[in-house]
């Protein structure tokens, strides 16, 4: 029989907030973009516990500062979108979803960014 990890999220409301609101913005189902992340996350190899506290947060520290990077890309690439919609619909819901998936995004960015500071 296979055994099965499970992964035990803790969010603070605003990230959860921002994840959710740049989900809806960008059309994506939040269930599909957290299976998807936690299939990644799950590629990471188990490793045995240990007592050296700072390998652990070594560890954590990288994934945060992978996920950073991985928001700036998405918030990069909804930008992009959002700038190349015509100025003609820039008032559009288009235009006004696009923004607050930035905003949603950058606000989890910086959340994230000052999680180990």
């Amino acid at each position: 029989m296979a055994k099965t990890r499970q992964l035990k999220v803790s969010v603070e409301p605003a990230v959860a907030d921002a994840f959710k609101t740049a989900c809806t913005a960008s059309g994506v189902s939040m269930a599909s973009e957290l299976s998807r992340l936690m299939i990644e996350r799950a590629r990471i190899p188990a490793t045995k516990k240990t007592s050296d506290k700072t390998s652990t947060r070594a560890r954590r520290r990288k994934a945060v500062r992978e996920a950073t990077a991985l928001l700036h890309a998405i918030a990069e690439a909804e930008n992009g979108y959002r700038e190349n919609i015509p100025g003609n619909l820039s008032g559009g819901s288009a235009y006004d979803a696009a923004q607050a998936a930035v905003d949603a995004l950058e606000e989890a960015i910086s959340i994230l960014e000052g999680a180990f500071e």
